[in-house]
């Protein structure tokens, strides 16, 4: 049974093996999508508009889940990212500006906390397929990207995966299954677009 104070630890789970593999070499901002695996950021533009959203995040990793609250906001190629626990304490505030990566984490939260890699896993769910295919050739992945489902491949293996419920012009709006499986997690996330 999972207790309330578990929360701040079990927020940090995801990223646990991230900091493990890289944490002398890369900061908690960089944007590791997997070991080795580092993210060449697209600009927050190139979604395209300006757009809020809410989305309700179950995490599941091995035997443990539990359930935060993200709202992101994309607005003058600025994106920010809050997360917010089941206490209604803010967990974490990230601030990219396609040029720079601040993470605001709350002071309970561990150092084990990867800010980059939550915003790879973003950018890997929802930014255009072209902008996400320019920012993985960096790293000699590869992205598959068809009708409800998108993953992707390093050296042939499937890193991560999206099964979405929702069309991909509407990927903002709607339910994703997400499983990182370099990491070792999986996340459902509901999401809806809330306006700007």
């Amino acid at each position: 049974m999972m207790r309330r104070r578990d929360l701040p630890w079990l927020l940090s789970l995801p990223f646990v093996a991230g900091c493990a593999v890289s944490r002398s070499e890369l900061p908690p901002t960089a944007p590791l999508l997997a070991p080795g695996l580092l993210l060449a950021l697209p600009q927050p533009g190139e979604i395209g508009r300006d757009l809020r959203v809410y989305q309700l995040v179950t995490l599941r990793y091995g035997d443990t889940s539990f359930v935060f609250e993200s709202h992101i906001q994309i607005v003058d190629n600025r994106f920010i990212l809050l997360i917010v626990d089941t206490l209604g304490r803010r967990a974490l505030q990230l601030d990219w500006t396609g040029m720079d990566v601040i993470a605001q984490p709350a002071a309970w939260l561990p150092d084990i906390l990867r800010p980059g890699s939550m915003l790879a896993d973003i950018v890997a769910l929802h930014w255009p397929e072209a902008s996400l295919r320019r920012a993985l050739a960096a790293s000699g992945a590869a992205l598959i990207d068809v009708p409800g489902q998108r993953q992707v491949v390093l050296a042939g293996r499937v890193i991560a995966e999206a099964r979405y419920d929702f069309a991909p012009a509407r990927r903002w709006t709607g339910t994703a299954q997400y499983a990182n499986q370099a990491w070792g997690y999986s996340l459902r996330i509901e999401s809806k677009e809330v306006g700007v």
